[in-house]
């Protein structure tokens, strides 16, 4: 009990996203436990989840029950599914992970090579299809004082949902505005791209120069029996690239910094043992100290669809994180960090035909 309330303390009094508390499931639900019975505020309660990162993986089995035992408010509701989208960089907690030891090097180096396998026919022999890509995007720009007298609140909210339709053909998807994989800002927000094959291949043949390592067996979101791999792709071999712009070095900096770089990067992949299909891998980008981007993450997730009434693998969904100084917002937080996520959908896939609709719209 006495961590707990060290814990709730440092919540309390801590400055926002400074120094970011790492807390794992169970500290999480017992705040909120604490908040609840207290009747804290709902503003109260997500400007404390702004403060925390989590150490371990929110599942959504988990943020379901949490969601079904408490009484939680929008605001609330609202941090702890970006808590949730921010987790799936970690693992979950060890209570979760399913038992049996480690497979030897003999049937890891097998597992691997059946995902290389899968990444070369699976991906690549999907039929010619459409699909709608829903972009939500949540940041922490400033937003009005809640109260006639206090300071502006800086807390992560929602910006906007795009979606736009997705065009498969011939093995590739058809992206006039920016091939390849990789991270993208420009005008158009933060953006993605690679996910129907470009970024598996990108860390399947990097790990020929990289290193891989057993970390676990997990259930996966379809319900097989997981084979984790953890991994680390060197500059000199990287292919991730990086295209940002513009970020301000001081507040009267009109031009601001672009950064167009192949950083060394690491994360997971998560592959059926059966048969090589990947049902989650993540990139995370090693930035050097002189760049303003502290963070830059994306992960994607693939599962069951059908096309044309088959079932295929493909993406169904991701997370796109960026984190960077920003000089105008430290005049709000006294830090300057700017954050944004993307939470990434991919629904309503049908057979590439003569007619498609038009399906760009910001809300």
């Amino acid at each position: 009990m006495r961590a707990i309330a060290l814990f709730v303390a440092i919540l309390q009094f801590a400055f926002p996203l400074h120094p970011a508390a790492r807390i794992t499931v169970v500290q999480l639900e017992e705040f909120l436990s604490s908040k609840l019975a207290a009747k804290g505020s709902d503003s109260e309660v997500a400007d404390a989840l702004m403060r925390v990162e989590m150490a371990e993986e929110l599942t959504p089995s988990t943020l379901t029950r949490i969601g079904r035992e408490n009484r939680l408010r929008q605001k609330t509701v609202e941090q702890i599914r970006l808590l949730a989208a921010e987790s799936v960089f970690e693992a979950p907690p060890s209570a979760e992970w399913l038992e049996g030891p480690a497979p030897d090097a003999a049937t890891q180096q097998r597992i691997v090579s059946l995902a290389r396998s899968y990444a070369a026919t699976g991906l690549r022999h999907l039929p010619d299809f459409l699909a709608v890509r829903t972009t939500t995007t949540y940041g922490n720009a400033p937003l009005p004082s809640e109260t006639k007298s206090g300071k502006p609140v800086v807390r992560m909210r929602f910006v906007r949902q795009h979606r736009r339709e997705v065009t498969y053909r011939d093995g590739a998807e058809v992206d006039q505005r920016a091939p390849g994989r990789g991270v993208s800002i420009s005008g158009d927000g933060l953006s993605t791209r690679g996910e129907f094959g470009p970024t598996l291949d990108m860390v399947l043949q990097g790990l020929e120069k990289g290193t891989v390592t057993w970390s676990r067996w997990q259930k996966g979101a379809s319900g097989a029996r997981l084979a984790v791999f953890q991994y680390s792709i060197p500059r000199a071999a990287s292919e991730y690239l990086l295209d940002l712009c513009c970020f301000q070095t001081t507040v009267d900096d009109s031009a601001g910094v672009a950064i167009r770089d192949r950083p060394a990067y690491h994360g997971e992949i998560s592959i059926n043992p059966d048969s090589g299909v990947v049902e989650r891998v993540t990139v995370e980008a090693e930035l050097s100290g002189d760049t303003p981007v502290r963070r830059c993450s994306i992960a994607v997730n693939y599962g069951g669809v059908k096309i044309d009434g088959k079932l295929y693998v493909c993406p169904v969904g991701g997370v796109a994180i960026l984190v960077f100084y920003s000089p105008s917002m430290e005049r709000y937080d006294h830090i300057g960090i700017e954050k944004f996520i993307n939470e990434i959908q991919f629904d309503e896939y049908h057979k590439f035909g003569s007619t498609s609709r038009i399906v760009n719209a910001d809300h």
